[in-house]
């Protein structure tokens, strides 16, 4: 996981494939014969790691998939599966801090690209849970994938000739690392509003770095987060011209505390 108010897009957000003991044929779950029960496959109906998929922005927002992979990650695509893993028996797919947990910890080796690199990109996760057909042969599987967003849209991964992770070779493209444009002035206080969008774009600033605030048990007001900025951005972004965005209250609660810091360009 993410969308911010008037603050940073938080990213949620490689893998160890999962051990196959038995052929694809049973992922599905096998009918019993002469009596007898199926066996139940923990990992019935998962999806194959690297696996890339051309997922809609509307897709993103449930926590199940039917969507068939992609023969190959050479062609156009916007989510690409990094990790596959079981929760232990008798736990649920949905536990979201256990997925959240696994997820944000394999995205750096998911993508190739390193904490501070994927702090600064549009780059981020999203997870999927069996479908109830799946989890009654036994599936207890969670799947997580790669997507870049920006503006609420998906943006195609790059292509590679292979399916797998660690996508993202050199150094991180503009196409991938966020940037603010001056918007329009919609609230008459003469300061015009940041579009959030793409280095490969128009744009007046652009990231440079973060620095982590205190923590305190009350969400911060804007006034607060200000200050914090004030006495950071400067020296964070190099030059005394700069942008901050800082988390929502709904990040906040799920522990994020890093202000960003934008410098002014041209």
């Amino acid at each position: 996981m993410l969308a911010v108010v008037c603050g940073l897009l938080v990213l949620s957000g490689c893998a160890q494939d999962s051990e196959d003991p038995e052929p694809l044929g049973a992922r599905a779950g096998a009918k019993a014969t002469g009596g007898t029960a199926p066996e139940l496959d923990p990992l019935a109906g998962a999806p194959s790691l690297g696996a890339c998929y051309a997922l809609q922005k509307s897709d993103t927002l449930a926590t199940t998939s039917t969507r068939a992979a992609l023969p190959d990650c050479d062609r156009a695509h916007t989510s690409r599966t990094f990790l596959v893993e079981t929760v232990p028996e008798g736990q649920q797919t949905d536990d979201f801090e256990l997925i959240r947990s696994k997820c944000e910890g394999a995205l750096p080796t998911g993508t190739g690209l390193n904490t501070t690199e994927l702090y600064s990109s549009i780059v981020t996760w999203i997870w999927f849970e069996p479908t109830s057909a799946q989890k009654k042969a036994g599936a207890r599987w969670f799947r997580c994938d790669a997507i870049a967003q920006s503006r609420e849209k998906l943006k195609p991964l790059p292509r590679t000739a292979d399916r797998g992770y660690n996508f993202f070779i050199g150094a991180l493209p503009k196409a991938y690392k966020r940037c603010i444009r001056d918007g329009k002035d919609t609230n008459g206080d003469g300061e015009p509003e940041p579009v959030h969008v793409t280095c490969a774009e128009k744009h007046q600033y652009e990231w440079t770095g973060y620095f982590r605030m205190k923590d305190t048990s009350k969400f911060p007001s804007d006034k607060a987060f200000m200050g914090w900025a004030k006495s950071r951005c400067t020296k964070v972004a190099g030059t005394a011209q700069w942008w901050a965005t800082w988390p929502s209250e709904r990040a906040w609660s799920d522990g994020e505390r890093r202000i960003s810091c934008y410098a002014k360009v041209g």
